[in-house]
């Protein structure tokens, strides 16, 4: 078996204060890559809170200015939301020094994806080629403690992201352990990852 790999990319605005860390976990790196087809599972795994349908690229972009943001509030408001409601809630995010940075961490080639060699995506370009097949991408959040992550699956992988600290606390709070056992990892505490 040829090792996995999943790749993570931040980008810092050092004028601004502010960053982002991309975590992108490509198809061919799960233990499992038939879960990419069943996205509210792995949804599941991931312990997220709500997951919607992405019909347009530019859906996303809400969804990356509450991750920068850390609004929890936000995503908590999403559970008394029916239909497509959703959208227009993430979009009335406060407006912030994030704004210019979020546009530029949507349309910026920076996010390393499925190809060969190695090159930088943006994210609206891997949504968008997502919702260009009948497949679609998912979006969905992780709530864990006080630290707010956003997610989105297509064909291809699957990529997390939000303020760098944001994930790190992830992280360290159990997506690492999540991560590792959709790639196939053994858990010496809990047996062998399971096998979807």
């Amino acid at each position: 078996m040829a090792p996995r790999q999943y790749y993570t990319t931040t980008v810092i605005d050092p004028e601004a204060r502010v960053d982002a860390t991309f975590l992108v976990v490509p198809r061919a790196a799960f233990a499992d890559e038939r879960l990419l087809d069943r996205p509210r599972e792995l949804a599941e795994i991931l312990e997220a809170r709500r997951t919607f349908s992405l019909d347009e690229a530019l859906d996303v972009v809400p969804a990356l200015a509450v991750a920068l943001e850390g609004d929890i509030r936000s995503v908590e408001a999403l559970d008394q939301i029916d239909g497509d409601g959703w959208l227009e809630m993430l979009s009335k995010v406060r407006p912030s020094a994030r704004r210019g940075f979020t546009s530029y961490c949507a349309t910026a080639e920076i996010i390393p994806f499925e190809q060969s060699p190695p090159a930088g995506n943006s994210l609206l370009s891997i949504v968008g080629k997502g919702t260009a097949i009948g497949t679609g991408a998912t979006l969905g959040f992780i709530v864990s403690g006080p630290t707010l992550l956003a997610f989105v699956t297509v064909p291809l992988g699957m990529i997390i992201f939000g303020a760098a600290s944001g994930v790190a606390k992830g992280l360290e709070g159990g997506l690492d352990h999540k991560l590792k056992s959709l790639l196939g990892m053994h858990d010496p505490d809990n047996g062998p990852a399971s096998q979807r």
